[in-house]
């Protein structure tokens, strides 16, 4: 990804896409202490995104951090309830 988010709108898109879909699918290969300055660099710059005027980067990076609550829940070991009571929280998945 570019260092400035304007640079290159469709390569912004795909990697805050791309780094999406990693974290929902294997959080715990992103959240490794060996990537955290990779993490941080992207954190950053989908914040950098957040702020600048592109719509379609900026939509993408907003997707992303709605969904970080959830990722960090998955990937502590708790998970949600219910999405209507965000405050319930179990430590397993219920099974049927």
């Amino acid at each position: 990804m570019p260092e400035e988010p304007e640079a290159d709108t469709e390569i912004s898109v795909n990697g805050i896409a791309f780094v999406d879909r990693v974290m929902s699918k294997y959080p715990h290969v992103l959240f490794h202490p060996h990537h955290a300055p990779l993490l941080e660099f992207f954190f950053l710059f989908s914040i950098k995104v957040l702020d600048g005027n592109e719509p379609l980067p900026k939509a993408a990076a907003a997707e992303f951090w709605v969904s970080l609550p959830l990722y960090l829940l998955r990937f502590s070991g708790l998970y949600l309830l219910s999405h209507h009571n965000p405050f319930v929280l179990v430590t397993k998945l219920p099974t049927t």
